[in-house]
């Protein structure tokens, strides 16, 4: 029987309303298994991360959701988790190129989160604030980086014994320029040490020259200095964090009595990070100096096995006598 001819015009527009409504919805489910999941590429190992809300500068949630933590099992795993929030989240005044730095070697050390490494860090407002600096000492992050020896020599003079060893492969050093250093070391009863220790350390690790006389005079000189900021002036010497730090990796880990790393701990501010000066029961601003250095000795004591970093990465191949300056 032939259906009027409404009838049939009508049957087609249904036929037609379904077969769109059918492939429509295969169209959408293809795209919807193919589409990637966000939450799958929030790795510790991709910098691609999830946003992060934030809470007076540091992030509400800590640890850091989907963030590697090879310290876990640490007696101060918590601090660490707020330390490394003070030192990329939370402190933002200028000067803090140097202290990133040392994140970022810490991350090479420890495994840490690909978040820390410089280049997620230095900002073009950062890199201004120390440019000299960078364009000195930027060879302990970046293994292709290279200046001329001349541009060293005009460095002021701790910075100058500072950025030799960070180029001592590149521009030899013998004895007697360590033993410069020596000298300069025990002119200077208040001298900052940090540049001193980060040199014997980078002597000890590169090897630049053998384990000369003036080396070890260097390293023992620079560990009596700290050892007597613990000893004698404790917990509430402005250069105590450092001293927690660099003692050990100068071979020193005996000069530091068991619980005072504990004790400086405790010291700890609720933004996570540590003030210039420690002194119970009175608040004091944290700052990035002894923060990144209590870091440091808190990843040492969590991790004491790990294999040793270089703090200068080796250069993939032989100098060039080109040169990869600043951008």
């Amino acid at each position: 029987m032939q259906l009027p001819g409404f009838c049939q015009k009508g049957c087609f527009f249904v036929l037609l309303c379904l077969l769109t409504v059918f492939f429509s919805s295969q169209l959408m489910g293809a795209e919807s298994k193919e589409a990637p999941d966000p939450v799958k590429k929030a790795t510790a190992k991709n910098p691609s991360y999830l946003p992060i809300r934030l809470i007076g500068g540091v992030p509400e949630v800590l640890p850091i959701p989907g963030d590697a933590r090879p310290y876990a099992e640490s007696r101060f795993a918590e601090e660490i988790d707020r330390a490394l929030a003070f030192m990329i989240f939370k402190y933002r005044d200028p000067g803090r190129w140097f202290w990133l730095v040392l994140l970022d070697y810490m991350q090479r050390q420890y495994d840490l989160p690909e978040r820390y490494k410089l280049k997620y860090n230095e900002s073009a407002k950062v890199i201004a604030e120390d440019q000299e600096m960078r364009d000195l000492l930027l060879r302990i992050a970046d293994p292709e980086y290279l200046i001329p020896l001349e541009q060293i020599e005009e460095a002021p003079k701790d910075m100058y014994f500072l950025a030799r060893c960070v180029y001592c492969c590149e521009y030899p050093i013998d004895d007697d320029f360590v033993g410069d250093m020596v000298t300069c070391l025990e002119k200077e009863e208040e001298v900052i040490l940090s540049p001193f220790a980060l040199s014997a350390l980078m002597l000890r690790q590169n090897q630049c020259i053998a384990n000369t006389h003036n080396q070890m005079i260097l390293r023992s000189t620079v560990g009596v200095r700290y050892r007597n900021i613990i000893q004698e002036r404790g917990v509430f010497d402005s250069f105590f964090a450092e001293a927690l730090a660099m003692l050990p990796l100068l071979g020193y880990s005996d000069m530091i009595d068991e619980n005072t790393l504990s004790e400086a701990v405790s010291c700890q501010n609720e933004d996570g990070g540590w003030p210039a000066l420690f002194k119970e029961g009175t608040a004091r601003a944290s700052a990035p100096a002894p923060t990144i250095y209590m870091l440091w000795a808190m990843l040492q004591d969590a991790l004491p096995d790990v294999e040793e970093v270089k703090l200068v990465p080796v250069r993939p191949e032989p100098a060039s006598k080109q040169t990869k300056m600043r951008p």
